[in-house]
């Protein structure tokens, strides 16, 4: 395991089926992206980097 120095000014949250036309803009302003996915009996966590400026 990895340990990365992380800044976190704030944290967005916001549910994909409710607002579909935020998923775009999400990547686009966000510095980090953190999906929970359901898929039958299992759950992932996506963690991604998105498209903002570095912290």
């Amino acid at each position: 395991m990895m340990e990365v120095p992380l800044r976190i000014s704030a944290v967005r949250t916001y549910i994909l089926p409710e607002c579909p036309a935020m998923d775009e803009l999400v990547y686009f302003c966000s510095n980090l992206v953190v999906e929970g996915l359901v898929e039958g009996n299992r759950r992932r966590l996506i963690v991604t980097k998105g498209g903002g400026d570095e912290p």
